[in-house]
């Protein structure tokens, strides 16, 4: 643009910090939705269910039985995308998070990741709190232990969003001011 107008006096800020991840920055909330996520991914290869009967198409053991339990994965076939975004978006929001000063891009993915979350968790939960008992079979812990991420993702992430703000040691150290001449000098020189 130039030079600034005369009389006005520009003070430039002090050194700007280098971004980068910093644990710190991470509150309870951040933990608690970065655990859940990563949990609830991991959950997803675990058993679920328990089959009272032995499933078309399972494989058989080394020892002739065949498979009666159903991993996570292959059991929601309709929810298990939902899970895997809620899980890698949970941790997304939790690395940014940490990896950022300001709160705006943390902040959006919080928010996507808590409306996606608190509409999958609904269906987790009709699928493991109150699964049926004539189709033959029974959430084993893992699935209980799914539930309670699949609902602890939402929430913390809620959690979160009612936390949000910039930490002391990343807001502005001094705030640029310009010095303007007086009204009255500014109006004379008219």
């Amino acid at each position: 643009m130039g030079e600034p107008p005369a009389g006005t006096e520009l003070r430039a800020s002090a050194k700007p910090r280098s971004v980068g991840f910093v644990p710190a920055r991470l509150r309870a909330p951040e933990w608690a939705l970065g655990v859940s996520a990563l949990a609830l991914g991991l959950l997803l290869r675990a058993g679920w269910y328990l089959a009272g009967e032995p499933l078309p198409g399972a494989r058989r053991g080394r020892d002739g039985t065949t498979d009666r339990v159903i991993s996570g994965w292959r059991a929601l076939r309709r929810l298990r995308w939902a899970l895997l975004l809620s899980s890698l978006g949970g941790s997304a929001a939790c690395l940014l998070q940490a990896s950022r000063r300001a709160p705006a891009l943390p902040v959006a993915a919080t928010v996507l990741v808590m409306v996606e979350a608190a509409a999958t968790a609904p269906f987790v939960f009709a699928r493991v709190a109150l699964c049926p008992p004539g189709l033959g079979v029974r959430p084993r812990a893992a699935a209980w232990s799914g539930l309670v991420c699949a609902l602890a993702v939402p929430a913390s992430a809620y959690w979160s969003l009612r936390c949000d703000g910039i930490r002391g040691d990343d807001g502005p150290r001094e705030i640029e001011t310009v010095a303007l001449p007086s009204t009255a000098a500014a109006m004379q020189a008219r």
